[in-house]
């Protein structure tokens, strides 16, 4: 990668959303339609809806950085047509100095399974991948 990366942090951050499994029913009668809202700093966007438990996204969000961009914010929603989004399950990636020393070594880090968790139990997974941009 050009040599003037090296040791400087990206201008910004892409974050794929690759596909889930395993996540939690919501449920008792009726399918899931999950979606996922990544929030960092002021910054949120949201997936497309998709259908069943192990939905398949390949969806790409880009996030400034600044100096407030402490983390990403992961949640798993579940869209309800009578009732408002129910959360599925969550988790928190820290922008902290790992994730920024290996995002400096490779423009862009190897899609990563997360565990999300809702009440202090596993809830599923979610399988995202990091991308710098310089």
């Amino acid at each position: 990668r050009p040599p003037h990366q090296a040791g400087r942090r990206p201008r910004a951050v892409a974050v794929t959303v690759v596909e889930a499994k395993g996540l939690r029913k919501t449920d008792i009668i009726g399918k899931a339609d999950p979606f996922v809202v990544l929030t960092a700093g002021t910054a949120k966007h949201q997936t497309q809806v998709k259908s069943g438990l192990e939905p398949k996204f390949g969806e790409t969000f880009t996030f400034p950085v600044t100096d407030i961009t402490k983390e990403l914010i992961v949640e798993m929603m579940d869209k309800d047509r009578l009732r408002k989004p129910e959360l599925m399950g969550n988790t928190t990636v820290p922008f902290d100095a790992k994730f920024w020393t290996d995002l400096d070594r490779s423009t862009a880090l190897e899609p990563q399974w997360l565990t999300l968790s809702f009440k202090g139990a596993s809830a599923g997974f979610i399988c995202l991948q990091f991308r710098g941009e310089y």
